[in-house]
């Protein structure tokens, strides 16, 4: 006797079924990954805004000691060859006397300068210092040597908006010098974000 064979019941998804799920699946993976990527980006960009901007307080604070501890200053100064270093074409933007028998900072002088970065490791113009170094106590030391040093990068060229990244103003009605620094970097997307910090002396 012939025994009828009976289809079994198949279980399952069919291919159809399949492919639909994997395409379903890819689509949500690229999304997530896309939020991922735009945050990770966001992320980069104020990690970068907040280091610089510390960069730039930094950099005021050490220039408001120095203003505190000279005998005078002058925004804008022409050159004076009794400077105790080379600008190398740099512009002075503000010198701050040592001694209180040159209170029209020309001598040996604090002086801070706008230009072309002295190497290709910095970023676009630099704001340096032509200082004396610190001592272990955190104080100058005058009687040593007066060196350049590069304080921050990243400072606009003069033909971008006209100024320079590092500004010194006598401020018209009190007597307060006004300090501005600018930066400007590119973030993610190639997109140039713009930094401004200020202080008053």
């Amino acid at each position: 006797m012939k025994r009828s064979e009976v289809n079994p019941v198949l279980d399952g998804f069919t291919l159809v079924e399949l492919m639909l799920s994997i395409s379903l699946a890819m689509l949500f993976v690229a999304m997530a990954l896309g939020v991922i990527t735009k945050d990770l980006a966001l992320g980069n960009s104020m990690a970068q805004r907040l280091r610089e901007r510390g960069l730039q307080q930094r950099s005021l604070n050490l220039i408001k000691a120095d203003l505190a501890r000279g005998h005078g200053w002058r925004v804008d100064p022409p050159h004076s060859s009794r400077w105790p270093c080379s600008l190398a074409g740099r512009q002075p933007v503000l010198a701050i006397a040592t001694a209180s028998d040159d209170p029209q900072a020309r001598g040996r002088a604090i002086i801070y300068s706008v230009g072309y970065a002295p190497s290709p490791i910095w970023r676009r113009q630099v704001l340096m210092r032509c200082g004396p170094a610190f001592d272990l106590n955190g104080e100058p030391n005058l009687a040593g040597s007066f060196l350049n040093r590069v304080l921050i990068d990243g400072l606009p060229s003069p033909q971008s908006n006209g100024e320079l990244g590092f500004i010194a103003r006598q401020d018209p009605f009190l007597p307060v010098l006004r300090l501005e620094l600018e930066q400007h970097f590119k973030a993610s997307g190639g997109k140039v974000r713009r930094i401004r910090s200020a202080a008053a002396v």
